[in-house]
Parts: structure tokens; sequence; C-alpha cells
């Protein structure tokens, strides 16, 4: 028996897994995936945001913080439960192709929305569908609006250049809009509506096989987004509604020339005079989709970075006070249950952490990250605290296969001495001794990514930081692999999971 109270996990997109729509879906390659983690010891899968995405593949420029990813819905899911089959999809499947799973999606879901709307037979679905959109009013009414409005005025032309009535959301041009545009108006909200219901049977079947699904929740927003449009006095941007200060990192060891990401910062003033409720309504959706979720780049709650959108570099921004304890303060005292862990790397300090510790957060310790700065020291497993989370890399790193390669000679040496510590006896560095390392973390919790655990190299990478070009589209396609590399994690577990 593994200990209850260190627990193990496998990070992995819904994206990268199997299936025969161009990404991985929430249909039933994904419960086999499932099934392949409960069988292995594994109780935790953790994920990239899984929110509503259109333009971009990056799962951090959602257009809308509420609503959910679409590409993910399954149709032979659908099709078995009295739904018309629709078009297979023939585009590229050996990687996630965003272009053309969008393309394919578009088409499918106006005929499902059509065949919802008009055929007799489809008279449940019409109900639960209605039923749906008013319990889920608060921000779905916001985002169909906008998603509407985008593809009619045109899916490049960011809101803020749109006619200023639409602009500044004059009630009646929106209506009259969409009345003009019904079938994508519902075809939208035909696209939300199959996403949660697929979403919530899948955490469903998650929970009886004693897997919990753990999300993540971008600190940002993209500033062409649903949010930003309708809480615009919530966000740094200019007169017309454009960004005005940028969010993004100064230089670090994940890139050397800092990160501008291009999303508008908060006003945390303004939100501060409401009781941050946009922020607290976002956790408590991010509570109710997850079983647990990790904060992406918590350290803005400290101090974030704050770059002029004139100049968009990121060497001319500068520290800026974030809302601290009183935002965390705020959404526990209406939220009491919520389960975070939060994103303490790169250009942390003191304060990060005692934030961080005020509220008794799990943290992230990185075993690629080790080395001689001192912000590298937290990732050396005798410093790894045990609320912590242990990962070997995550989705912002190289697999380690590929890591291993780039490595000093020095380096490595300091490696393998650091694994020989651990698992006396080993002397040499390679993935296996790596793998074993962070599992035998005093963390509550080890994660692995799928791609090291199937001895990827390069081929795996799902993000560089900094780039734009090929990230974001890996995918497990090979089947056969999985049941093998999940096999070996259940080895992994019972030598090196075990009670001390």
């Amino acid at each position: 028996m593994t200990s209850s109270n260190r627990t193990t996990g496998v990070f992995c997109h819904i994206s990268s897994l199997p299936g025969p729509f161009g990404c991985g879906t929430l249909g039933q390659q994904t419960r086999d995936f499932i099934d392949l983690l409960a069988q292995s010891g594994a109780t935790i899968w953790q994920i990239l945001p899984a929110d509503a995405l259109d333009g971009q593949a990056s799962p951090y420029m959602a257009k809308s913080a509420m609503a959910g990813n679409s590409a993910f819905v399954d149709f032979d899911d659908l099709a078995a439960h009295s739904f018309p089959v629709v078009p297979r999809y023939d585009g590229p499947s050996a990687k996630y192709d965003f272009a053309a799973v969008t393309q394919h999606r578009r088409f499918a879901f106006q005929q499902l929305s059509e065949w919802i709307r008009n055929t007799p037979e489809a008279t449940k679905q019409r109900a639960a569908l209605s039923t749906f959109r008013q319990a889920e009013s608060g921000w779905l009414d916001d985002y169909l609006a906008f998603a509407t409005l985008r593809e009619v005025q045109g899916l490049s032309t960011p809101w803020w250049q749109w006619p200023n009535e639409l602009k500044i959301r004059d009630p009646r041009a929106i209506a009259d809009i969409l009345r003009k545009h019904e079938d994508i108006h519902q075809r939208y909200l035909t696209e939300q509506y199959l996403f949660h219901q697929q979403w919530f049977a899948l955490r469903d079947f998650a929970a009886r096989k004693g897997v919990e699904i753990v999300g993540d929740v971008p600190i940002y927003i993209d500033g062409d987004s649903a949010d930003v449009w309708a809480n615009q006095h919530y966000f740094a941007l200019d007169e017309d509604g454009a960004p005005a200060i940028l969010s993004g990192t100064p230089p670090d060891y994940f890139c050397a020339d800092g990160q501008c990401w291009g999303s508008p910062v908060y006003r945390w003033d303004a939100l501060e005079k409401n009781g941050y409720d946009w922020w607290i309504g976002r956790l408590a959706r991010a509570q109710r989709l997850y079983d647990r979720f990790r904060i992406d780049h918590f350290r803005a709650f400290a101090a974030y970075w704050a770059i002029p959108a004139k100049s968009g570099l990121a060497e001319a921004g500068s520290w800026q006070r974030g809302p601290g304890e009183a935002l965390l303060s705020a959404a526990y005292d209406q939220l009491p249950n919520l389960q975070i862990i939060v994103e303490d790397l790169g250009a942390v300090d003191e304060e990060v952490f005692d934030l961080r510790d005020a509220f008794g957060l799990p943290g992230m310790h990185v075993v690629q990250l080790i080395g001689d700065d001192p912000i590298q020291q937290p990732h050396y497993l005798k410093n790894h605290r045990a609320t912590g989370w242990a990962y070997l890399g995550n989705h912002d790193t190289q697999t380690t296969l590929a890591w291993l390669a780039t490595l000093s000679s020095a380096q490595k040496v300091m490696f393998r001495d650091e694994i020989a510590k651990v698992l006396p006896g080993r002397n040499i560095l390679d993935l296996d001794g790596l793998l074993a390392y962070t599992l035998s973390s005093p963390c509550q919790t080890s994660i692995i990514c799928l791609q090291d655990l199937l001895g990827l190299g390069p081929e795996g990478t799902m993000n560089t930081p900094g780039t734009i070009e090929g990230n974001w589209d890996w995918r497990a396609t090979d089947t056969d692999d999985l049941p093998k590399a999940l096999a070996h994690l259940s080895d992994l577990i019972n030598n090196h999971r075990r009670e001390a």
C-alpha cells in the first residue's frame, strides 16, 4: 500500500491525449487514460487551463475565463446518446492542429445546434439546454454575446476596434446583432452546453476511479476576451479599450530576456472597491470545475511586473504591488473550502513565500530547476516542503531527456551526486534515476509529465517560454505506449512512494 498522504499524479493536458478528432476529448480515450492512472496507483491528473479558445492554441490566452474549451467535446459520446453523427475529422492528427480542429468543429457544432433547435426528437435536449442557460447566465450571457459579436465583426478584429456602440456595450445595439445572427449565438450556446454536460460526467467518472482532476487558473486574461470586454473598469486599458499596461515577467531562468504576455494587468484598486467580486467568482467557478486547481504566476498577487504597452519590452517593466492578503482573505471568507496550489517559480522573493504560507498553500518544487542560484535552492530534494508539490519538469520545461542533453559536465556530476544521496549505489544519471528522485520527495504530492513516462525527447516539448510558434501541439497518438508508461509509473510508485 502507498502512503495515504503521499500521492502521485501525471501531468498531461486534455488536448494531448489520443483520439480521432485531432485533439484529445472528454470521451472514451480519456476515460481509458483515467482507468490507467487508477490502475497505476496515481490519484491525480493535472491539466492545463480548459478555458474557451479561439484564434490561437495557447491555453493561457483564453477568450473567456469561465467558458469551457469546446474542442474537447467528444462527438462519439454524443452519437452514443442519440445525437446525430457529425462528419468525421480528416485533418492532421499526429499533433494538435488548432486551426484544422477549429474549422471542423465550427461546422459540427452548427449541425448539432440546428438539430437541438429544430428536431422533434431533441425535446429533452432543448429543455436541458434551457436549464443550463438559466443556471449559468451570470457568466454565460456575456460570453455568448462577446463570441457572437466577435465572429460577426471578424475574428481578427479585437473588441476595442468594434463600432463604438458595441465597444461600450449598448444593450440595444448588441440585442439587434444577436437577433440577426441567432444561428451563431445558438451555436456558441450549444458548444458550452455540451462541454459542461461531458465535463461533469468525466468528473464523476474520475471520482469513481479515485482520481482527482487538478486544473489551472491563469493569473491573466487575454485583453480581447469576454471578461475584459464585460469588465473594462477592472483592467488597465487605454481610452480606446486596448491594453495600456501589459503583463509579463522580468528576465529570469525561464527566459533570459524576460517575457511580455500582451494581456492587460488588473486595476486592483477598482477590484478592491467591489470586494474583488470578479476574482472571487472566478475562483468559485474553478473550485466547481476541478477537485483542486493551480494558480499560475501566483507571485503577481504579491507584486506584478507591469510593462508599458507603448514599449512592449519586458525589460521596460517595473514591479507594482499586488492585492496580497486582502484578495485571498476575501476569497476564503466566501469560499472556505478552496483547494489551491500556487505556482511560485521564477523571480520570487520572501514576500511571495510569506503570502503563500500565510494561507497554508502548497507551492511547487521542480527538480529540473535545481542549481546554484538562490532562487533555485528550494528545488533540491532536501529543501522540499512536506506540504509542497514536487515535479520533475512541467509544461514550461523541456522533456527530461531533452534537458539532460543540455547539461554541462559539472551539472551532470551534481545531479548524479544528488540522486545517489537518495538512491544509494546508483552512480549513473538517467531518466529513471530522476523519476525515482522526484517520487522520493517528502512532498505530499509528486507529479510526472506523461512525456517523461513515455521517454520522449525534444519531440515531446509542450511549450518553450518566450516563443510563439510550435507550442501546445504535442499529442500522445500511440495508445499502445500508454499502458506501458503507466505500468512503469506503478513500479516507481511502489518503490518510491511507500510509507516511510
